[in-house]
């Protein structure tokens, strides 16, 4: 019968001596594989968010035109002078 003796299946005792470490290697290697999977994506979203944020200079002179204490042409050559 299939499962028991030697020819059975190796969850019954046929081959088991090799796959407790099969397992315990094969759930090591998912939680490698998926804490890689959350690293990247905890990365990627740290590096947009680092990205969105505009240069502080540049913001305050910003302000300044939108506010009217500069002329556009302040404006431009300031931010020129920022590398904006």
């Amino acid at each position: 019968m299939w499962g028991y003796g030697g020819h059975g299946g190796w969850m019954m005792g046929g081959q088991g001596d090799w796959s407790w470490p099969f397992f315990a290697f094969h759930g090591i290697a998912h939680l490698l594989f998926w804490g890689l999977v959350v690293y990247a994506v905890v990365a990627a979203v740290r590096g947009r968010a680092g990205r969105r944020q505009g240069d502080p200079a540049l913001e305050l002179l910003g302000k300044r035109y939108v506010e009217g204490e500069i002329s556009q042409a302040d404006y431009q050559r300031m931010k020129k002078d920022l590398g904006g």
